[in-house]
């Protein structure tokens, strides 16, 4: 397990909220991605460091990519590699207590690329879940949201209950339309069925795992500080976003799966974490001495219409929920990591070379 993560878990596992985690099987989606993967460390973790009686099951659409994240894990009983698409009904043959869904294509990127790939995801394959929830009698669920859904809000911060406005007719909207879709299935499932599901709704998640050409600003960072060092700014910087590192957003799921209340949605955030994109990039410049350069926006880049998004986090702050990682701290371990594995990739690059030399 890398480093980073590593101390990530020590310190999360000292939380309270450890103590309330039902042992047992958790189906975790989109475990290729960012946050899926940090959730199988997560209770990999518990299972190996902590003796808990945890499996884990991890679904994932590219089986060779993943092999490579969870090496360590192949030969562990507690852990099973599931190769198929969430869209598809599930194949699983073993009883599961948890499902927590994070597949998602969530960078901008996708959204004129493959907008319908974008929302299947959070519709067709809620539904595969859901059903197999349902049928299953599975005992918790967390559909993992987004700060998007908000649109462009009417409050800010925004609570719960608050929603703007979305452009339908707009490929942009693919993405925040299907997560509304997502959540009303949960709590359709929820009320019609009593399917024990709970939304967390992130807001901008950065950490380790994230890809260095994700064409979302933290990809951006991580690429800029770690190959190019320079960091290119490709807008006026004005957009105020609400940044949240990975360690405190796994945990704020944590509180939301066992101790929110099913059916309901749960903002997720670090309310110390609000600041504009120009105030992050300068802060990042700045504490790693490298240039901040403007840019032309990139062809076939989808701006977001939204202006501020920030969440009120009273609802999930009421659960006991405290995030623990300032920003300067959340990148410096997303920082840290990056460098560890491009150095990682480029070794193994050279290796091949030499070796086809040969």
């Amino acid at each position: 397990m890398d480093e980073v993560i590593r101390s990530d878990l020590e310190n999360i596992t000292k939380d309270s909220i450890i103590e309330d985690i039902m042992d047992g099987t958790v189906l975790i989606t989109g475990a290729g991605g960012m946050i899926g993967s940090y959730l199988v460390h997560f209770y990999m973790y518990l299972a190996r460091e902590k003796q808990r009686a945890m499996k884990v099951l991890a679904l994932v659409r590219r089986g060779k990519e993943a092999e490579k994240i969870f090496g360590e894990y192949l030969e562990d009983s507690r852990f099973q590699l599931i190769e198929q698409d969430v869209c598809e009904e599930l194949n699983v043959n073993v009883p599961v207590d948890c499902i927590i869904h994070a597949a998602s294509l969530a960078s901008p990127k996708y959204y004129l690329k493959d907008p319908v790939g974008v929302l299947k995801p959070n519709t067709v394959g809620t539904y595969q879940l859901l059903e197999f929830a349902r049928k299953n009698r599975v005992k918790n669920v967390l559909f993992i949201s987004s700060g998007e859904v908000y649109g462009i809000p009417r409050n800010t911060p925004s609570a719960e209950n608050d929603y703007g406005y979305v452009d339908l007719g707009e490929v942009r909207s693919c993405y925040a339309e299907s997560k509304r879709m997502g959540e009303v299935m949960c709590v359709s499932y929820h009320e019609q069925y009593q399917v024990p599901v709970r939304i967390a709704r992130l807001f901008h998640t950065y950490g380790p795992g994230i890809s260095l050409d994700d064409g979302r600003i933290f990809g951006d960072i991580a690429s800029g500080v770690v190959k190019e060092k320079k960091l290119l700014l490709r807008s006026d910087g004005s957009a105020v976003r609400t940044f949240c590192y990975i360690a405190d957003a796994v945990l704020g799921m944590m509180y939301v799966l066992y101790r929110g209340k099913a059916g309901e949605s749960y903002n997720i955030g670090n309310g110390q974490g609000v600041c504009s994109i120009l105030d992050l990039m300068t802060m990042i410049s700045e504490e790693y001495g490298i240039p901040l350069k403007r840019e032309p926006v990139r062809e076939n880049y989808l701006p977001s219409p939204i202006k501020v998004n920030q969440p009120s986090l009273e609802k999930v702050v009421s659960l006991g929920f405290c995030p623990c990682y300032s920003m300067k701290e959340g990148f410096a371990h997303m920082i840290c990591w990056a460098k560890a594995r491009y150095s990682k990739n480029v070794k193994e690059r050279s290796d091949n070379v030499s070796i086809g030399i040969l």
